[in-house]
């Protein structure tokens, strides 16, 4: 996974593809509901709704 498209994604310029939720959730060791959110209509980022301290 490219430092820039994690970039993208976390800017909002790019969705998060399956190769970039693959590679979060095994990078992370943790699961998928962890990380992110889905609703109807509307996929977001965990990341948007809390910082992460570190």
């Amino acid at each position: 996974m490219s430092q820039s498209t994690v970039g993208r994604v976390l800017d909002g310029e790019q969705w998060p593809g399956n190769e970039f939720i693959a590679a979060t959730i095994n990078g992370l060791d943790i699961g998928f509901d962890v990380v992110f959110e889905v609703t109807v209509g509307e996929v977001t980022s965990a990341n948007e709704h809390a910082s992460v301290a570190g």
